[in-house]
């Protein structure tokens, strides 16, 4: 089936709470998930290099901006529950049973971010991660190696020399 969102072509793409979120230039798109239609547009003003739009604890999470600045709009009613100014400038995030983290292609760095307070909880230097994998544990991608994150410690506990590429 094909849903019509209008806006701009951009990056962004995210299921959960019975719904498919999906971009719309700088604004995020509700589609049902059981029929093919369009169900609500909400102005956000996302980063457009943010890929996934991940969906937690009842939110759905996206980069506003460049990238400094984290929200949490409800899936439900799609207000803004969260508002959390980060400290790098987020290139894209992954959510999952690891918790919520940002990757920052600009400042070198992944942040652990706590949903309910937005408060970082761990700070990882790695050069220019693009991707980021979340479930029990959290994967980075950069352009020349794929790393593993221990999420108890918050350090790198493995690394591949295999990376995902620049884009």
């Amino acid at each position: 089936d094909t849903v019509e969102v209008g806006g701009e072509p951009c990056n962004g793409i995210g299921a959960g709470d019975g719904s498919i979120w999906a971009c719309s230039g700088g604004d995020m798109a509700r589609i049902d998930a059981s029929h093919p239609e369009l169900l609500s547009v909400i102005p956000v003003g996302k980063a457009h290099t943010q890929g996934k739009l991940g969906v937690a604890d009842g939110q759905v999470w996206t980069l506003i901006g460049d990238g400094s600045a984290l929200h949490g709009y409800l899936t439900d009613t799609q207000d803004l529950w969260s508002r959390f100014a980060l400290p790098v400038r987020g290139t894209d995030l992954g959510i999952g049973e690891a918790g919520l983290w940002v990757v920052s292609t600009v400042d070198d760095a992944v942040i652990h971010v706590d949903m309910d307070s937005g408060r970082v909880l761990d700070r990882i230097d790695v050069q220019a991660p693009t991707d980021v994998a979340v479930d029990r544990g959290v994967w980075i991608g950069t352009e020349t190696e794929s790393v593993r994150i221990d999420v108890a410690s918050g350090t790198i506990d493995l690394r591949v020399p295999v990376g995902t590429g620049n884009d």
